[in-house]
C-alpha cells in the first residue's frame, strides 16, 4: 500500500497549519514549507543566542562569587534545588557519556531552561549586582530584570518549538522575537551578529512580509 503524504507527516501534525480560508492540501504543504524556511532563518540567531547567553552568564556569576569554576562547585552557593537537581542531572549525563566534568562540558551540558530560570525571582540580588557584566551594552533602562525574564522566556519557548518542529508560521509576534533575539545579542558584544545571522535577518524580515498570505 502506498503511504500518502497525510500518513507520512501525520494528520495530527498536518493541523497545525489549517487556518484562514484555504486548508487544501497544497496550501497546507505551502505553510508547512513556510515553517521550515521560517525556522531555518531564525536557527542562526538562536545558535549564537543561546551559546553568548550561558558564557556571559556563567562569566558574570563567577565573577560575583570571585569563583570563575561556580558552576561545578555549586554546593558553596545558594542554589534552588531545581537548579541543584538540573546540574546533578547534567553531571550525570555527562558521567553516562565518559566525558570530563568541568565548566565547559556542564555550560553546554545544562540546557538554555536552567539559565533562563537563573533571572527568577529569587535570584534577583544577584542578577542586580551582575546585570551589568551579563549584558555591558544595554542602557540602565534596558536591564530591567522582570522584563528581562519575560523576554527570555518567550525566546526559550520559540527556540524549543523550532527545535522539536512546531508550527510559527501563523504567530504574530514574529517581528518582536526577530528584535528581542537581535537586542540580546548586540547587548553581549555587536561583534557577534556574524555575517550569517545579518543574512538571516535580511532573510526573516522579507518572510515576515510575506506571513499575510499564508494566513489568508
Amino acid at each position: 500500500m502506498t503511504k500518502s503524504i497525510s500518513n507520512l507527516l501525520s494528520d495530527k501534525r498536518l493541523d497545525g497549519y489549517r487556518g484562514g480560508t484555504r486548508n487544501d492540501l497544497q496550501m497546507i504543504l505551502h505553510r508547512y514549507n513556510y515553517n521550515i524556511e521560517l525556522s531555518n532563518e531564525f536557527y542562526p540567531f538562536l545558535s549564537i543566542f543561546e551559546v553568548a547567553f550561558r558564557n556571559s552568564l556563567h562569566l558574570s556569576w563567577g565573577k560575583h562569587f570571585q569563583d570563575s569554576n561556580w558552576i561545578c562547585n555549586y554546593k558553596k552557593y545558594s542554589l534552588a534545588i531545581i537548579e541543584t537537581s538540573k546540574i546533578e542531572d547534567a553531571i550525570d549525563e555527562l558521567t553516562n557519556k565518559r566525558k570530563p566534568i568541568n565548566g565547559d562540558g556542564l555550560i553546554a551540558e545544562l540546557n538554555l531552561g536552567f539559565w533562563v530560570n537563573l533571572f527568577d525571582h529569587r535570584y534577583l540580588e544577584i542578577n542586580k549586582k551582575t546585570i551589568k557584566d551579563s549584558f555591558p551594552n544595554a542602557t540602565n533602562k534596558q536591564r530591567d530584570i522582570f522584563r528581562i525574564k519575560s523576554q527570555l522566556n518567550d525566546i526559550r519557548n520559540l527556540r524549543n518549538r523550532i527545535f522539536h518542529h512546531e508550527p510559527i508560521w501563523n504567530w504574530n509576534n514574529l517581528e518582536d522575537f526577530l528584535n528581542n533575539l537581535k537586542n540580546f545579542i548586540l547587548w553581549m558584544d555587536k561583534d557577534l551578529l556574524l555575517p550569517r545571522v545579518v543574512k538571516s535577518e535580511e532573510s526573516l524580515k522579507v518572510l515576515i512580509e510575506r506571513q499575510k498570505l499564508m494566513l489568508k
